[in-house]
């Protein structure tokens, strides 16, 4: 039994191709590994995004799609989607130890009862991590990318999801002061209608 472990975007956006060859989903799993609100994404205009850390963060709940397929056919799937090639045919291939920046598909056996559980891996980049950078970062990206890309979109989808790490609180809190409001909503709205500026990068 092989299945994807999904703890960020890929909860509500797993793309056609994992959409095809799920099966059923197992839900209220814990990461077997600590994650935190630590990458900032260039294809999200910088926005935080939620990585496996070495320090700090928490195992955080995630759902596991079972799916049908060979592991290669479901690990190409997989990074497919994670490079956002979704269709192409491209092949997932281990990516040597010093390309920090590329994807990484981790194994997992026996995780919930699977034989088999992939995972993406990519590195934490956000150095140092405070809920002010965070913040910054997530408000930034709202300015420039209107398409749910952004930081603060994925903050929303990630608390509705149950994901709960040490920085979400303070992260969301910082939001909302910087932005002047009172939810992430309407903090989201007034990041794209340009009603403050990015704190300068520290």
């Amino acid at each position: 039994m092989i299945g994807v472990l999904a703890y960020g975007s890929l909860i509500t956006e797993p793309g056609p191709e994992l959409a095809a060859i799920t099966i059923d989903i197992t839900t209220d799993v814990l990461t077997p590994f600590c994650v935190e609100f630590a990458r900032s994404s260039r294809k999200r205009g910088g926005a935080p995004t939620l990585v496996p850390v070495d320090a700090g963060g928490c195992p955080v709940r995630a759902v596991i799609f079972q799916v049908v397929g060979t592991a290669s056919q479901v690990v190409d799937i997989v990074y497919r989607r994670e490079i956002h090639a979704v269709g192409s045919g491209k092949s997932y291939v281990e990516p040597a130890p010093d390309r920090t920046d590329a994807v990484r598909i981790a194994q997992f056996e026996g995780l919930a009862g699977f034989d088999l559980v992939l995972s993406t891996q990519l590195a934490a980049n956000i150095d140092p991590l405070s809920a002010d950078i965070l913040a910054d970062l997530a408000i930034a990206s709202a300015q420039v990318l209107h398409d749910g890309r952004d930081g603060i979109s994925y903050l929303i989808a990630a608390r509705a999801s149950g994901i709960e790490t040490p920085l979400t609180p303070h992260y969301a809190s910082r939001v909302l002061a910087r932005t002047g409001m009172a939810d992430l909503a309407a903090a989201l709205r007034a990041a794209r209608d340009g009603a403050m500026a990015p704190r300068p990068a520290r």
